[in-house]
């Protein structure tokens, strides 16, 4: 399971090749995708990472329950649930 802020089909980071692009260079492609919405834990991994990963990433998107975009930051330091897109791979190597 990837969020989808690390680039499953395409780059949210110039500097940063998606994960489509890596799985490639290595022989590999994507078989399955499926996509999976998680709430975010108020003072999680994630949530102390905020700064480092809207710094890396810095299309990311964060969501409010109602599905809005929000800025994740305000939201968890004010207890309010924040969503993410993540998806479960599968790749397979190409021979």
């Amino acid at each position: 399971m990837i969020p989808h802020f690390l680039g499953v089909e395409s780059r949210t980071s110039e500097a940063i090749s998606s994960l489509h692009e890596r799985l490639g260079k290595n022989n590999f492609s994507i078989i399955r995708q499926i996509p999976y919405i998680k709430e975010l834990r108020a003072g999680g991994e994630t949530h102390r990472s905020l700064n480092y990963i809207l710094d890396l990433y810095p299309k990311a998107i964060f969501f409010d329950e109602e599905g809005m975009m929000i800025d994740p930051k305000s939201q968890m330091d004010s207890h309010l649930p924040v969503f993410l897109d993540f998806s479960f791979v599968l790749a397979r190597l190409d021979k």
